[in-house]
């Protein structure tokens, strides 16, 4: 309805503040060993989650009950995604996946790939 915003920190707290009611309306924790940045939050295309990156994973929130409802698993941190315009993959800066062959000839620069996922977590293609 426009009264609300999220707001990530740098010790990995996500908050929903209303701010016609200038109150907190949910602060999610991801759990975790130490305290990590939120690094980027994105809406889902269909407006149903809130998908935030936060350490090494790509973290997904019901928008109506703020329940973790997925979460994706990177080796490294995985901190820039966007989603792709279909709306039911993501395109992830993070880890070359294991199981795919890195060919010598290959240039990569940066030295991290980019990889297409599906929202299940299945990887479709690495660049």
């Amino acid at each position: 309805e426009g009264k609300q915003i999220v707001l990530g920190d740098d010790k990995g707290r996500i908050w929903i503040w209303d701010f016609e009611e200038e109150t907190t309306v949910k602060e999610l924790r991801p759990a975790a060993e130490e305290e990590q940045a939120v690094f980027e939050m994105k809406l889902s295309p269909d407006g149903r989650s809130l998908v935030c990156s936060v350490r090494n994973q790509l973290l997904f929130y019901d928008l109506e009950t703020w329940e973790l409802t997925r979460t994706l698993d990177f080796k490294h941190s995985s901190r820039l995604f966007t989603f792709l315009p279909d709306g039911k993959h993501l395109l992830c800066e993070g880890d070359w996946p294991e199981g795919v062959p890195l060919h010598s000839d290959w240039v990569r620069t940066p030295k991290r790939p980019l990889c297409v996922w599906n929202l299940k977590g299945e990887l479709k293609a690495v660049f």
